[in-house]
């Protein structure tokens, strides 16, 4: 059974051209442990989200399959937690990969907590409590964007979650 963590190293593996990674680097990239890569990675193969490439061995996601879930069921099995206001990383509709394809108006935004962060909203359990720290410690704005468009689709409104599948299709593209 998926746990909400593999979803994230789902994403990290959407996010990578050549995936390349090792377990070591993946951990390092997540803060996760390794024993969490690995059991997350096999969780993953079990559902059939990733595949192993016979020649290399590399974990690769199964496209097709990884969108379908993120797209359909993944606000299901991982509905959206909201809490109080906070300080954080934005994330949803507020995050850059959003500006200028929604107008956000007076409700306010959602934020991973974070206690570095920069701008404050309503708090939005992140999919692991080490999502704020990847993503601010990345250079990899391809996964932030990812994570933050499952975001949107778990908590967004229709129109937002549509929005959000459009983009997750241009990002993964890119």
């Amino acid at each position: 059974m998926l746990q909400a963590v593999d979803c994230v190293i789902l994403c990290k593996l959407m996010a990578q051209k050549e995936n390349d990674m090792t377990h070591r680097d993946l951990a390092e990239k997540l803060f996760l442990s390794r024993a969490t890569i690995s059991v997350g990675l096999k969780r993953l193969l079990q559902s059939g989200l990733v595949r192993s490439e016979v020649e290399t061995n590399r974990l690769l996601p199964v496209m097709a399959t990884a969108e379908e879930f993120i797209f359909h069921g993944l606000k299901y099995v991982f509905p959206a937690e909201v809490g109080k206001f906070t300080k954080g990383v934005a994330t949803g509709i507020a995050a850059p990969v959003f500006e200028g394809k929604l107008v956000l108006g007076n409700d306010p935004i959602f934020v991973w907590p974070y206690e570095h962060g920069k701008v404050k909203g309503l708090a939005l359990k992140p999919l692991s409590p080490s999502v704020p720290k990847a993503v601010a410690s990345s250079e990899d704005r391809k996964f932030y964007d990812l994570l933050a468009l499952v975001d949107a689709i778990r908590q967004g409104r229709a129109r937002e979650r549509n929005v959000a599948v459009e983009l997750f299709k241009e990002v993964i593209k890119s």
